[in-house]
This record gives structure tokens, C-alpha cells and sequence, in this order.
């Protein structure tokens, strides 16, 4: 048995190396590039002075699709996917919130009975005031947009 445990150690080590090796060979290739990740391209700048959100991904739910068996969205819902500056912890922040057109319930005539509002809850983020190699985070808050909600105007004719 002792051999087998041998043979077993040498080959997970030369399975280990070939592995760096590897990578070795992938890093050098990719060497000259000056960003390994491709999201650090859509920041513009990177401010030291706030947490910058970029949004990277956004996916919608349409007003009149049916969410469940019977039952169609009243209003536009976005799923968001932002990137957030370079400088601040998380890099990404997911948030629903209301597409840009945010009337809804239309009427038969196609009059806009409500509007869509964004619901918020506070979120805090760190924000590195030092530099790469001493870091001193500050904590910085804002509104993360988590649903949207439709609300029935006062004079609609849908008023119970």
C-alpha cells in the first residue's frame, strides 16, 4: 500500500505542475493586455471622489405579460446589472427597478390610469480614499431600487 500512496502523491505533483506550467503559458500570452477583466473597460474614469454606477446588463418585463397563469404585470419592471467604479466594494450591484416608460394600467381608450415608482432600500458601500497599496475605505450610502411598484392615479376611473 505505502507504494501506491507514492505513486499517487507523484502524479497529483506532476499533474500540479503541468497545470502551472499552463497557466504560466496563458498569463505571458495575455501579458500585454492591460486589463484581465473585460468590465474594467466600461468605466470611462474611476473617481475617487464617489462610487460611480455603470449599468452593464438590463433585462425587462412588459407591462401585460403574463407573470403567473392568469395574472399579467401591471407596469415595467427592469432587472439591472450595475458595474460599480473601480475603487469601491462590491464591483457589482443587481437592482429591479422601473423601465423608462412608467405609465400604466392604460384604459380601454389607451389612457394611462397609474404610474410606476421605484421602491428603494439604503445600501451602503466602501469606497477607497488611500491608494492600491494602503487601502482606507470610507462607507458610502445610497438608494438601491429593488421593485417597481404601480400606483393608481387619484382621479382614475378605476378608483374603488
Amino acid at each position: 500500500m505505502p507504494d501506491y500512496y507514492k505513486c499517487v502523491e507523484a502524479f497529483r505533483r506532476r499533474a500540479s505542475i503541468k497545470h502551472q506550467q499552463s497557466l504560466s503559458r496563458r498569463y505571458k500570452r495575455d501579458e500585454h493586455h492591460e486589463n484581465q477583466n473585460p468590465f474594467d473597460q466600461l468605466h470611462p474614469q474611476n473617481t475617487k471622489d464617489s462610487c460611480t454606477l455603470f449599468p452593464i446588463f438590463e433585462k425587462c418585463a412588459m407591462a401585460g405579460t403574463e407573470e403567473h397563469p392568469g395574472l399579467k404585470r401591471l407596469c415595467t419592471k427592469c432587472q439591472r446589472i450595475y458595474r460599480v467604479s473601480l475603487n469601491c466594494y462590491p464591483r457589482f450591484v443587481n437592482a429591479a427597478t422601473c423601465s423608462d416608460h412608467v405609465r400604466c394600467i392604460f384604459n380601454n381608450e389607451g389612457k394611462p390610469q397609474g404610474t410606476g415608482k421605484p421602491e428603494v432600500l439604503p445600501m451602503y458601500l466602501l469606497r477607497n480614499v488611500g491608494n492600491d497599496s494602503c487601502h482606507n475605505h470610507k462607507t458610502e450610502e445610497f438608494e438601491l431600487p429593488v421593485t417597481c411598484q404601480c400606483l393608481l392615479y387619484t382621479h382614475s376611473d378605476l378608483q374603488p
